[in-house]
């Protein structure tokens, strides 16, 4: 692949050194200064310079060369200083395959050769690449130049017959007529490679895949590199500690850290995730590298969700994730039922090879990853002081019932007017047949009127209604917060949609008349004089003459609802009268 168009006398590439030599005795010698960076000037400060020109990286191209050289095995070959070759500049690389070494030197001792470009380092292929005026330039990792088989020829014209009787071919005779390329192997995925190596013996914690391939992850580290060299140079054929094959950096998490509780109710649920960057040379895949409990490894999560893989998986990896890249862990958890502070740790593990913790491997270690849940009362809650309608009375179909129920709140919000209903429960919100026209419903009985807090008790006041039909009939009834969900929610403190109940029994009164009024029965004829449900007013209070809160009100509705419950009462107070006299005559 060609490296540009027009002629190439002014591309300025650096010098291997002098002499010709062999791979052993002349790449340690490439450059006394490789591996001590100068400065801290990046690549990237060197994009769109002015021609078309290699300077300014010299530090860092020399190290690449030097890493090449050594990973190329004998492949590359210096042809510096060879008789009849003269170098046009001192950033010329004279470096070739053995094949094209010999070619070259073959066709000077014929014709003697002015060389302008040679091998490329993938930095300098970068610096031309962006350079403003170098025209048509390959993009590093795909030049002709990289291969180590590519030259330019300032003297083409005259070297021509010499080069191609020497087994070099003039590769674009119109439009680059100074590229000749030889024979030999082709060594631009080594090229890549070699920054890759420096770049990650440099970087520990922000690794790449050294797999030689040039790419976003590889162009972001080539720009990010000082230009005039790394702090370790030449790793190639250096004594280091094997690479772990499990290993991974924390990069984020949406949880709050282990510093900062989450703070739940009983059964309440959170969504998050983990992100770490893959620094091993494994390669993380779904379904085999998993998230996983720790401190002690595998124990069942007190904050365990039904989404998880298992009850000690709380995730695996989101996608195929190479060396370098970053993966999310997503997972729900789920708050314990039992107030208190449960610290969570987790750790990877990858089937088949073992936990990235282990000797040998990278870690992250098992106390690393931790998230802290702290569980508190639930919000909303109740429990059942007093329920007068609990047991069945008797009721002639057609009259109400009065009943008072007596709640305490437990959980850790107020209750609020127009929020906090008191409602049918069983199946939730569902029409009951014992509606009475003073509901706010057929399904919400009532509202409290006032806000209740935490360890207060309201008394709900209302009436169920015998219907027409006759028979024995109960109904469950529950606290429901619009904005809270219902008291039964495994997040809330119950009580359960079953535990409270009101029951009426509509059948024929003993006497055919009025039934038992102690049992707070009022017939029809009283049942006229409550009015009908307005959504203004709210549920009906009894007045506190009964025990139990009350609000004024001064609406219409609600003058029409208190002149209902004065003739309630008055029939229960002489019904009470009528208790009394019996017993005095009995006397």
């Amino acid at each position: 692949m060609r490296a540009r168009s027009g002629r190439s006398a002014n591309v300025l590439i650096l010098s291997a050194g002098a002499g010709l030599c062999s791979l052993a005795s002349c790449a340690p010698n490439v450059d006394d200064g490789v591996g001590q960076a100068v400065s801290e000037v990046a690549v990237s400060t060197l994009r769109g310079q002015p021609g078309c020109s290699t300077a300014g990286a010299e530090g860092l191209s020399a190290q690449l060369l030097d890493e090449l050289l050594c990973l190329s095995g004998g492949g590359l070959v210096s042809y510096a200083g060879a008789p009849g070759i003269t170098l046009t500049n001192p950033r010329v690389h004279p470096v070739l395959s053995p094949a094209a070494r010999d070619g070259i030197v073959r066709a000077a001792a014929r014709t003697p050769l002015r060389i302008n470009s040679g091998l490329r380092t993938i930095v300098e292929q970068w610096l031309l690449y962006t350079a403003a005026g170098c025209g048509l330039v390959a993009v590093p990792g795909s030049s002709n130049h990289e291969t180590g088989r590519a030259v330019d020829v300032d003297n083409y014209s005259a070297a021509r017959a010499a080069m191609v009787a020497n087994g070099f071919t003039q590769t674009y005779p119109t439009n680059d007529p100074v590229h000749f390329d030889g024979p030999g192997a082709d060594f631009r995925a080594t090229s890549v490679r070699a920054f890759q190596r420096l770049w990650n013996a440099n970087n520990p914690t922000d690794r790449i895949a050294e797999d030689g391939a040039w790419g976003p992850m590889t162009q972001a580290r080539l720009e990010r590199s000082p230009a005039e060299g790394f702090r370790i140079g030449r790793v190639c054929g250096m004594t280091t500690p094997a690479e772990p094959r499990l290993r991974a950096q924390f990069v984020s998490q949406t949880f709050a850290t282990a510093a900062t509780p989450i703070e739940l109710s009983p059964g309440q649920e959170m969504s998050g995730s983990i992100e770490l960057r893959n620094t091993g040379t494994q390669a993380w895949i779904p379904g085999t590298t998993m998230l996983a409990t720790t401190q002690p490894r595998d124990r069942v999560s007190a904050v365990a969700h039904p989404s998880w893989p298992a009850n000690n998986r709380p995730a695996t990896v989101s996608a195929n994730t190479a060396m370098g890249a970053t993966a999310r862990f997503a997972f729900t958890i789920r708050a314990p039922m039992t107030p208190g502070d449960y610290s969570e740790f987790f750790g990877l593990v990858h089937t088949g090879v073992g936990w990235f913790s282990d000797p040998g491997q990278g870690g992250p270690p098992d106390n690393q990853l931790q998230i802290r849940v702290r569980v508190g009362g639930p919000a909303f809650g109740a429990e059942v002081v007093r329920n007068t309608c609990e047991a069945s009375a008797s009721v002639a179909p057609g009259a109400v019932r009065m009943c008072e129920l007596e709640l305490r709140n437990t959980g850790t919000q107020p209750w609020t007017t127009g929020s906090t209903h008191l409602a049918t429960s069983n199946a939730r919100g569902h029409e009951s047949p014992l509606a009475d026209r003073t509901w706010l419903s057929p399904s919400r009985v009532a509202t409290v009127s006032r806000m209740v807090a935490r360890g207060e008790t309201f008394t709900f006041a209302f009436v169920v209604l015998a219907p027409s039909s006759g028979g024995a009939f109960e109904e469950n009834l529950n606290l429901v917060d619009e904005t809270g969900g219902w008291f039964s929610d495994m997040a809330n403190g119950g009580p359960t949609d079953e535990a409270i109940v009101v029951r009426v029994d509509a059948g024929p009164s003993a006497d055919g008349g009025t039934q038992n009024q102690d049992a707070g029965v009022v017939d029809a004829t009283v049942r006229d004089a409550r009015a009908p449900r307005d959504g203004s007013t709210g549920p009906i209070e009894p007045p506190a003459a009964m025990g139990c809160a009350c609000r004024a009100s001064t609406s219409a509705g609600g003058a029409r609802a208190n002149g209902a419950w004065i003739a309630l009462v008055t029939v229960a107070m002489a019904a009470v009268r009528r208790a009394r006299r019996a017993g005095r005559s009995a006397r």
